[in-house]
């Protein structure tokens, strides 16, 4: 099989929309590993002067993958996800309004003490 332009713009956009599927945004960068797999990266600026980065291995068989299939995968990982996250929420909020309580309570009877009641 010859290897022309066109075929690595192929593979090149597959791999792309794979990536896409896999993660919801594009990749900057894609490099071909020694094993055959393409290794897709994506970086950005975080608000305190960072930089954030995700990586993803695209498989040859994710080339054969049904696209639908990957996003099908991915929103359920994210919701998932955002159930765990949720959770945690719930849970920090109950332990915050337990400190809260605790330190209303401690401020309550400091008072009384200092009022003699």
């Amino acid at each position: 099989m010859e290897i022309t332009t066109k075929l690595l713009e192929t593979i090149y956009n597959r791999v792309e929309q794979i990536y896409l599927a896999k993660t919801n945004s594009t990749p900057d960068s894609i490099e071909l590993t020694s094993n055959g797999d393409f290794y897709c990266n994506e970086s950005w600026s975080t608000s305190y002067g960072g930089i954030d980065y995700r990586s993803e291995i695209v498989t040859a068989e994710d080339l054969t993958t049904d696209l639908d299939e990957l996003i099908k995968i991915r929103k359920d990982k994210e919701e998932v996800e955002r159930q765990e996250q949720e959770k945690r929420q719930k849970e920090n909020n109950e332990r915050y309004k337990q400190e809260e309580k605790i330190k209303r309570f401690a401020e309550f009877e400091k008072l009384k003490k200092e009022f003699g009641c």
